[in-house]
């Protein structure tokens, strides 16, 4: 997609990673047609493809993510569906408009300027993002999901605790290594505060054991 193209826009306060499945309720008229319009296109052999952008209307982010619908999930009798839509690629928009009830946006295809990444980076990333999901899950991530990976921040950032915010800076740096500094600053930051909280909460919890003994030593 080099070439500008005009493509169904649905702005939404979140920001889609590229390769990141998520679910959407659609509720609607105006986004059941924009359903119904990927759903044809579909059926016609075609990707059906469509921008979510965070924002408004009438203030969206310029850089976006071009999805897919990869599935219906449920449709509902008054016409509403869960669906889950897939992240391809990001997009820059250029201009908006208005030529069905929802919107289009004419856009160019957002690529990184620099292909190669850090390796030691990436290592680091890896290490911290198994990390925080122990702490967090109790289970880390086989190795295997994350070989073969050209953008490995996108891949961790959906399990990463990332803000809507941070996720709009994520998604509008153009190297990965860029991505991958960002990704281990805020895994380690995060993993400082999930320790420093889990540390005062055993603090508490010894305080208030100590506090039950001397009230049961003093009943006694």
């Amino acid at each position: 997609m080099n070439e500008p193209q005009s493509l169904p826009l649905f702005p939404l306060p979140l920001v889609v990673c590229p390769s990141e499945v998520i679910p959407l309720h659609i509720f609607e008229p105006r986004y059941r047609d924009l359903m119904a319009w990927c759903r044809s296109e579909q059926g016609e052999g075609r990707s059906g493809s469509f921008v979510i952008a965070l924002g408004q209307s009438e203030k969206l982010s310029e850089v976006a993510t071009v999805v897919r619908l990869a599935r219906v999930l449920k449709e509902y009798p008054d016409g509403q569906l869960d669906v889950a839509v897939q992240g391809l690629f990001r997009c820059r928009i250029a201009q908006v408009r208005t030529e069905h009830r929802y919107q289009t946006a004419d856009c160019t295809r957002f690529d990184d300027r620099h292909a190669d990444w850090d390796e030691a980076l990436a290592t680091q990333a890896y290490v911290l993002h198994n990390q925080l999901l122990k702490l967090g899950t109790g289970e880390v991530l086989d190795p295997s999901a994350y070989a073969g990976r050209t953008a490995l921040s996108f891949f961790m950032a959906p399990t990463s605790g990332l803000g809507m915010a941070e996720r709009q800076q994520l998604i509008e740096m153009t190297d990965e290594t860029g991505r991958l500094r960002f990704m281990v600053r805020h895994l380690q930051d995060l993993i400082d505060q999930i320790t420093h909280v889990h540390a005062s909460l055993a603090s508490i919890q010894g305080g208030v054991g100590v506090l039950s003994l001397l009230r049961s030593s003093r009943s006694g």
